[in-house]
């Protein structure tokens, strides 16, 4: 039955975390798309886990996919977790200053030679970091983001005339649908 699952996953959470050298992580991503039996089991685990210093949960929810739906379970669960002891962080947009960061440590170049790149990717992404690598990595596949030697250093580089001219959608969604549809048919 699901209620012996959930005593279950608390004893064995509660052993782990007894003989663990360490504090045990515990990271649940897209918890919006959960269903009723599985937010019970989180609300289990973290009632069990109330005195239990050794483990960290780290839950990963898109608030506005549940302000769509008020009537769900979920958001009825997310509400009822405001009540506990849990420090709640909503994670904004990058701005252009951090899309900057992220795409000069990705591409291992000073930050003053992606500025310019990374406004660009700012202004399509609008500070979203997951777009922001879609549209690097998709860059990256059709050309635009390229290894170039210049010297004897190999780096990265890109024309912006290009990349400016590009027809890239400003749709996260778009974006991976365009790249669904290059997978093979079998698939």
């Amino acid at each position: 039955t699901a209620e012996s699952v959930r005593f279950l996953f608390c004893k064995t959470l509660q052993i782990l975390s007894f003989y663990s050298p360490g504090p045990i992580t515990i990271l649940l991503d897209d918890v919006q798309w959960a269903d009723p039996s599985s937010l019970l089991l989180i609300t289990s685990l973290l009632e069990s886990s109330k005195e239990n210093k050794c483990v960290f949960f780290l839950f990963c929810i898109r608030d506005n996919e549940i302000q769509r739906s008020p009537n769900s379970p979920v958001f009825n669960w997310y509400q009822s977790t405001l009540k506990m002891p849990l420090k709640h962080i909503t994670l904004a947009n990058l701005n252009e200053e951090g899309v900057n960061s992220l795409v000069s440590d990705t591409l291992c170049l000073f930050p003053r030679l992606t500025r310019h790149l990374s406004q660009v990717l700012h202004h399509r992404a609008l500070g979203n970091p997951f777009f922001v690598w879609q549209l690097l990595d998709t860059l990256q596949k059709e050309g635009y983001l390229y290894h170039s030697l210049r010297g004897t250093v190999k780096r990265w580089a890109w024309d912006m005339d290009k990349i400016n001219s590009l027809r890239i959608s400003d749709s996260v969604l778009a974006l991976l649908m365009r790249e669904m549809n290059k997978l093979p048919d079998d698939l």
